[in-house]
């Protein structure tokens, strides 16, 4: 599968969960190994566009949730943005503010790009939540009408792109 033009499709990896995990932290940390995805480029001088679609419901205050995707392999992110000099800002692929109810869905969508490496990868996705507030990701807080509270699934991508 290749578009044309530069950039082309190499290869591409898919995980899909409809798993609920919950997560409960201000340190940053692992979700839940349920939402991992294993990638094993085909060349070394590639680009590797890592990209989930993570639903959770927003936090009871106006506080931010924090998102990152993990080299679970080389224990480290992934491209984490850079901070100009003197800022003391969070780093993160992703963030989302919450509002006063527990059943507001948002979508998140957590996205880096990579170099190429030789082998195979694990990747996760990691998160922070403000004053460890409990955030619920693909399902929100109650369960008593399915017009007000929702289940959902998480997608987790990879591309290798050429890189010209």
């Amino acid at each position: 599968m290749a578009f044309i033009g530069n950039n082309n499709i190499i290869s591409m990896w898919y995980h899909e969960t409809d798993y609920w995990a919950n997560r409960q932290s201000s340190t940053m940390g692992e979700i839940s190994s349920q939402y991992r995805l294993t990638v094993t480029p085909k060349r070394s001088d590639s680009k590797i566009v890592l990209e989930a679609t993570l639903p959770s419901q927003r936090v009871t205050m106006h506080a931010l949730n924090h998102y990152a995707i993990y080299n679970v392999t080389d224990s480290g992110y992934v491209n984490l943005p850079q901070l100009p000099s003197g800022q003391s800002r969070a780093r993160s692929h992703c963030s989302s503010r919450g509002q006063y109810n527990a059943d507001n869905a948002v979508v998140n969508v957590i996205r880096t790009v990579t170099d190429s490496f030789s082998g195979s990868k694990t990747f996760a996705i990691w998160c922070s939540t403000y004053s460890s507030d409990l955030t619920r990701h693909n399902h929100s807080a109650g369960n008593s009408s399915n017009q007000v509270h929702f289940s959902s699934n998480m997608v987790f991508l990879a591309y290798e792109l050429e890189d010209i």
